[in-house]
């Protein structure tokens, strides 16, 4: 099958489109005008084959530059004690065309805080329908909610300066690094019971039959659990780092990215079918998408059928991987000074602290049929 060539990169704000926006006399209508032109050309973009990675990161660029001009617009580029910060997964630069956009307004000194700028900021930006999300800190605030809060954390650890002094976030920073709150362990074990938690919710499997892609096991969540336990105790932005420091092989990572991104694929195309912020795939979308994926001979439950197999097999790759890695990542940083509890199986397998290990590391190699010997064991009481 030939793929149409793939167009220039996404488009952003033009300089005449920055200056317009930037005027405090700039209204609603303009900037909703912008950003529904804007939003379509993105998904033509999409449906044009573009790599779902670029159109992922310009569009958070694009919201970053609709950002800036409102802050500038509503006059709080003249503020010297207010950082706009983005935060979640706008803090990532990972934004679907109906996301969430949570924004982190970080204030040096409470009293000094331009709170009428800031109102009015918020503000508009409800009313040019954007679906934000926001709260209004100082540091110490956010260090404070940091120490006792999972979430707050782990959403600041991806956060970013849109604008305003940097040295605000640099000091927060500073104060929620691993040596001041959430060591490793405490940190790991937060986000292993979230996990758990949260695949409870859906019995414990990928293979629901209108699965949540985001939630349930094995989806996009599962992704981000590894990014940020790797961000915290590897401090690395990317995911291919995870290579260089052996917790995966070449082949591997390849498998993970490619299962993101078509888990990524189907979110955004969702989104657009739905017109809103969707992350369920109902018996209705499936049908649509299959359509939009290319499934669309005269057998429509077929058709759904052969879509969802490639969903399944994308989220049974992340939730192989994210089972490895959690392990790993385990092993590598809360175990590796700890009394190993060695339990001898047999001449091929040991238990290793609970967890099923080969013997040597040639076993597989010297006896191929050890593979399935493993599942005889696991089934074992």
């Amino acid at each position: 099958m030939d793929f149409p060539a793939f167009p220039d990169a996404p488009p952003l704000l033009t300089q005449e489109e920055k200056q317009e926006l930037a005027q405090p006399s700039c209204s609603v209508s303009r900037y909703r005008a912008i950003i529904e032109e804007k939003t379509h050309l993105y998904n033509d973009f999409f449906h044009s084959l573009h790599p779902i990675e670029k159109l992922v990161k310009g569009l958070s660029s694009f919201y970053d530059e609709i950002m800036l001009a409102a802050w500038t617009a509503k006059g709080l580029h003249l503020e010297s004690n207010v950082s706009l910060v983005a935060v979640g997964g706008y803090g990532r630069s990972e934004l679907h065309p109906k996301s969430d956009i949570d924004l982190l307004i970080l204030i040096d000194n409470e009293a000094l805080a331009p709170k009428d700028k800031i109102e009015a900021f918020i503000t508009f930006l409800w009313d040019i329908n954007l679906d934000v999300g926001h709260s209004v800190r100082t540091i110490d605030e956010c260090t404070e909610m940091a120490a006792k809060d999972i979430t707050i954390i782990t959403n600041l650890i991806e956060s970013r300066t849109l604008t305003g002094p940097v040295d605000l976030l640099a000091t927060l920073k500073l104060h929620i690094d691993i040596s001041q709150m959430w060591d490793g362990h405490s940190f790991y074990q937060a986000k292993l019971a979230e996990q758990k938690q949260r695949h409870a919710k859906y019995q414990n499997t990928a293979y629901n039959l209108e699965p949540n892609l985001k939630e349930c096991p094995g989806g996009l969540r599962d992704m981000q659990v590894i990014d940020w336990v790797a961000k915290r105790h590897l401090h690395t932005h990317r995911l291919s780092a995870l290579i260089e420091k052996h917790f995966l092989s070449e082949d591997e990572y390849i498998q993970l990215k490619g299962a993101v991104s078509h888990l990524w694929r189907i979110r955004w195309a969702l989104h657009m079918v739905a017109g809103r912020k969707e992350d369920r795939l109902l018996f209705d979308h499936q049908r649509t998408l299959a359509k939009l994926f290319g499934f669309d001979d005269d057998d429509l439950k077929r058709n759904v059928e052969r879509f969802m197999q490639g969903y399944y097999q994308s989220v049974a790759a992340i939730q192989q991987l994210n089972d490895l890695l959690l392990q790993h990542f385990e092993e590598s940083f809360l175990t590796k000074d700890a009394i190993n509890s060695i339990e001898v199986i047999n001449d091929h397998f040991q238990t290793v602290n609970g967890q099923l290990e080969a013997r040597s590391t040639t076993l597989f190699q010297d006896n191929p049929s050890s593979m399935l010997e493993i599942y005889v064991l696991l089934r074992l009481p």
